[in-house]
């Protein structure tokens, strides 16, 4: 897949030059909206069966490595004052 082969370019550029392509981060922004599109659009269509259909643990799969994928770019793109109140936030509203 097209991810596959931007993952490969992003490792040779790395291990030749010892940095990260300047492209890199959008790409990993872009395939990342990609995925949750794909992910909702599957919810959206399929429903009840996304949850208890036959491919449920596929899905169950598919909605962890999307959401570490988020989770990995809002990380990398909040700064560390930001996520200490965004947890606060969150502990406050729980």
């Amino acid at each position: 897949t097209a991810n596959t082969v931007v993952l490969a370019c992003e490792v040779q550029y790395h291990a030749e030059n010892g940095n990260q392509p300047d492209w890199a981060s959008t790409a990993n922004v872009v395939f990342c909206i990609v995925f949750v599109i794909e992910l909702l659009s599957r919810v959206a269509l399929e429903r009840k069966r996304f949850v208890a259909g036959f491919a449920k643990y596929w899905n169950l799969v598919d909605v962890i490595v999307v959401a570490c994928m988020v989770l990995g770019e809002v990380l990398q793109n909040v700064d560390l004052e930001d996520w200490v109140l965004l947890r606060r936030l969150c502990t406050i509203a729980a």
